[in-house]
């Protein structure tokens, strides 16, 4: 009886060991696809062709299982859909984003992207909204002072936009 426990613990062992290789071989793979997928999204972006960086992006983030770097792919996407003028698909793009557990840099960039996409809308209540989030959540003072400029526009077109109110409706 115990060589027999002392039998079974051998294969259980190659079993495990099998499992956690294949895994591992999977991972990888994966990893690969990822990176697959972005270099043909840069390549694209090479020749300016933002539908099929958009799209090969879009692959490797629903591939990739790294919190970061899905974070990341999304970021590149929302270029290629600013560029092309697709404000709000952008903006859906980035709001796929669950921000918790990020860098503060990326957290950063997800807000900044969004407070530039919405002012690019016209939608500059949101653009404020989200200036000022940058502005209390941010730590670094260097952060904070990019996102200076873009205020003074978003408060410019807030005040002609109440000039402008207040002159038709007198």
């Amino acid at each position: 009886n115990k060589n027999l426990k002392k039998n079974l613990r051998i294969p259980f062992y190659f079993i495990c060991i099998f499992l956690l290789g294949t895994t591992s071989i999977k991972s990888q793979n994966l990893s690969d696809e990822v990176t697959s997928f972005e270099n043909q999204a840069n390549h694209s972006l090479m020749n300016n062709d933002m539908y099929d960086a958009i799209y090969y992006f879009n692959k490797a983030y629903y591939l990739s299982d790294e919190k970061n770097k899905k974070a990341e792919l999304l970021l590149k996407s929302n270029e290629c859909y600013k560029t092309l003028g697709l404000y709000e698909e952008a903006i859906l793009s980035l709001k796929q984003i669950f921000p918790l557990g990020l860098s503060d840099t990326l957290q950063f960039n997800i807000k900044l992207q969004l407070a530039i996409l919405n002012y690019l809308k016209s939608d500059f209540t949101e653009s404020l909204s989200q200036l000022e989030q940058i502005e209390q959540y941010t730590k670094s003072e260097n952060l904070k002072n990019e996102v200076l400029p873009i205020k003074v526009m978003v408060l410019n077109e807030l005040e002609a936009g109440l000039k402008h109110h207040s002159l038709v409706t007198n």
